[in-house]
């Protein structure tokens, strides 16, 4: 075979299989972008459902919904580490949990933080940080706080905000209106 022929041949072999190398790699690299934002979405959508659980005044039979839809779809693109966390963070959390507690609320959410990072791969996984949710303050007063204010500021003050129950709030487990009605 003459040697111009053989270099020709060759040479249209490694270009064939450098494209088909090209591709191959770019399409992966698409489907794994498109795999991380389908899952930057849905820890999206879990975490604004469970904000929405530490908001007053936001409809808390649709927060817990959304809370539940969010948290059993995820299965589909998390990893087992972000599901293990997830489930340990419903366990600490849930209102049939007879000894919930700040401590462990912030601290299952820290995990489960910490795991949806780690699994967008964002590179600041290893920094030590501290969080919890934050909620605010109702934006309408209930008839008994408009009748006394100084009341309604301590209900407001010391409401558990931010606090995540079985797709419930607790803050509906602390003193409520009818106990500033015995004590007023």
């Amino acid at each position: 075979m003459d040697p111009a022929i053989t270099v020709a041949f060759i040479a249209g072999a490694v270009s064939i299989f450098v494209a088909a190398l090209s591709f191959w790699l770019t399409k992966r690299a698409e489907r794994r972008d498109a795999l991380q934002q389908r899952k930057l979405e849905h820890y999206r959508e879990l975490l604004l459902a469970i904000s929405d659980l530490a908001v007053d005044g936001v409809d808390k039979e649709e927060a817990n919904r959304r809370f539940a839809c969010a948290a059993n779809i995820i299965v589909l693109v998390a990893p087992p580490k972000v599901i293990n966390a997830l489930m340990a963070f419903h366990d600490e959390v849930k209102f049939s949990k007879p000894n919930r507690s700040p401590a462990g609320h912030d601290k299952k959410l820290k995990e489960l933080l910490v795991a949806i990072r780690w699994s967008l791969q964002l590179p600041f996984e290893d920094e030590p940080f501290e969080f919890h949710l934050i909620g605010s303050r109702p934006t309408k007063l209930n008839a008994c706080a408009a009748a006394n204010p100084a009341s309604a500021f301590w209900l407001q003050s010391t409401r558990p905000v931010g606090w995540v129950a079985e797709f419930g709030s607790f803050a509906d487990s602390g003193p409520g209106p009818e106990y500033l009605m015995e004590t007023v």
